[in-house]
């Protein structure tokens, strides 16, 4: 009986600890981070199906300013033996992020999927009057259109309520 030998890089500390791993075995692209895709992917396969709603809180929560998750957020939160359960959103934040997304539609008034200029007036306006802004309707379209496509998506809302502490999102 022959004896397979495992070629296995053991380097000076012994294999990558399984965080490693299992981070390279899901950055597909090789990037070095883990996009939104590539994490859903993740928890999906490890028998943890997200809400769409979680999957963009626990990112938001994870991510740096690319949006995507760098190794070591990935291996901070892979370290927390509740990981799986931190990334599902409780019933207050379910509730709000409901919420968020009526006040979202409320202001979409040709149902586009995103707030343009003129609806964005509309926006501005009540938001203002509830002192959740203090910017121009020009500042406040430039604070929270930040791929300057003219338009607000629901993501970019979303990340500016997050921003703006308006709704809270899981410190994972």
């Amino acid at each position: 009986m022959s004896t397979a030998k495992l070629n296995i890089p053991m380097g000076a500390g012994g294999p990558p600890p399984l965080s490693k791993r299992m981070f390279d075995k899901y950055d597909k692209d090789a990037s070095g981070k883990i996009d939104k895709a590539e994490f859903r992917g993740l928890v999906f396969d490890l028998g943890h199906a997200l809400t769409a709603h979680e999957l963009d809180m626990a990112v938001k929560a994870l991510a740096d300013s690319s949006g995507q998750i760098p190794y070591p957020a990935f291996a901070k939160w892979w370290s927390d033996k509740d990981r799986f359960a931190k990334l599902k959103l409780d019933e207050t934040q379910e509730r709000i992020f409901q919420e968020a997304i009526r006040y979202f539609k409320y202001f979409d008034k040709d149902l586009s999927g995103t707030i343009d200029k003129e609806e964005a007036v509309a926006l501005h306006a009540d938001l203002a009057k509830n002192n959740l802004t203090k910017f121009s309707l020009k500042d406040f379209m430039t604070d929270l259109d930040s791929n300057s496509d003219g338009v607000i998506s629901f993501a970019e809302y979303v990340d500016w309520l997050v921003r703006k502490s308006i709704m809270p999102v899981k410190v994972l």
